[in-house]
């Protein structure tokens, strides 16, 4: 049976490779394939990217991963730039970090992030079903804009050195939460807080097996609890896999009628949060 078999692709993601193919050939670009692979085995290709009226090119990877979602049988596709970052003066380390994370408070389909061992990921991806050329193209030039905005704009104004690594991609975990200590341990209590009230106010609903209101709450605290890492600017691996989960959580939801499996994916996520450390 179809149903049974996970790998069969549907016609809606076949057509969404077609999609991701035209676009590059519409944009005259060359997909390059990595000499390594990213961390789940998947193949990572590479390519120069200029944004229009710009004639300095970005290299930037691209890779189709799977969904972290075991219930959606389905792909991400990610487009990333990876530097490794280096002579960040000590005086004002916090001020360039600072101004590196606030480059995510105007972007909506691209983030960057910072890692302990001094790598800046700027990050876009979406679930392959249903995207168009248009969506396709806002998330490469985003992609390519801040890594532009970072590489010469901030970095040049911090005396901050880029080196890229084009056959090492690591699209999978960006930040530390040995960076900034004092605020990954703030944000986090606060996301916290914000999980244990949103179970408080879910207690009576549970006990009578309203799921549809619980998952209604979860889902508009889910969003509550983005705003949160966005404002808090944190570039910490935990917290960016917490966003991360949160936003592929959101996305998946409509695939689910079940308004009791609605709320079991968001609470799975809302679990992790509570026992991050």
């Amino acid at each position: 049976m179809e149903a049974e078999n996970p790998k069969k692709e549907s016609n809606e993601v076949i057509k969404a490779k077609g999609t991701c193919k035209q676009f590059i050939k519409q944009q005259g670009l060359t997909l390059e394939q990595c000499m390594l692979t990213g961390p789940d085995g998947n193949l990572v290709f590479k390519l120069n990217y200029s944004l229009p009226n710009n004639k300095e090119k970005t290299l930037i990877h691209f890779s189709v991963i799977p969904a972290k979602s075991k219930e959606v049988q389905d792909k991400m596709l990610v487009w990333s730039y990876i530097a490794a970052l280096e002579n960040i003066p000590v005086q004002s380390r916090l001020e360039f970090y600072k101004e590196v994370l606030e480059l995510n408070h105007g972007s909506d389909t691209a983030w960057a992030g910072l890692s302990k061992d001094n790598k800046i990921t700027v990050k876009s991806e979406r679930m392959i079903k249903g995207i168009d050329i248009d969506e396709l193209t806002d998330m490469i030039k985003m992609t390519a804009k801040l890594a532009q905005e970072l590489r010469g704009n901030i970095c040049v104004v911090h005396g901050v050195k880029t080196i890229i690594e084009e056959d090492a991609p690591e699209i999978s975990r960006p930040g530390s939460n040995e960076t900034q200590p004092a605020a990954y341990a703030l944000l986090l209590g606060k996301l916290q807080k914000k999980v244990m009230e949103t179970a408080s106010s879910c207690k009576s609903f549970l006990f009578n097996r309203d799921y549809k209101q619980c998952s209604k709450i979860y889902f508009k605290d889910a969003y509550e609890l983005l705003e949160i890492i966005k404002k808090g600017g944190s570039g910490d691996s935990v917290i960016e896999t917490i966003k991360e989960d949160l936003e592929r959580a959101i996305a998946d939801l409509p695939y689910f009628p079940d308004n009791q499996k609605k709320y079991e994916m968001l609470h799975e996520v809302f679990q992790k949060i509570l026992n991050a450390r």
